[in-house]
């Protein structure tokens, strides 16, 4: 497992009410990179630090859809699929 480093300029839409709970999406494609270790298994939460090993956790949530990882694979958030909410 690997984090990945982002850039906050751009990475999320302006924040907007959505059925009473505020919210942002991504603007863009975050990419895992290719998985040539181990197989990691079963992926079904994401999580936001501040740093690469460590530091502190700032968001994070459950997958809709789990993803398995195994050597070969990567996984890719598409534009849009993460939102973050609070009420």
């Amino acid at each position: 497992y690997t984090r990945v480093a982002l850039s906050t300029t751009g990475l999320f839409a302006a924040p907007a009410v959505v059925g009473g709970i505020m919210q942002m999406a991504t603007l863009v494609d975050i990419n895992f990179p290719l998985n040539t270790t181990a197989d990691h298994g079963m992926i079904p939460y994401i999580a936001f630090f501040d740093a690469a090993s460590a530091g502190n956790g700032y968001r994070f949530g459950t997958l809709t859809t789990p993803k398995l990882i195994q050597v070969g694979d990567f996984l890719k958030l598409p534009a849009g699929s993460l939102i973050f909410g609070e009420q």
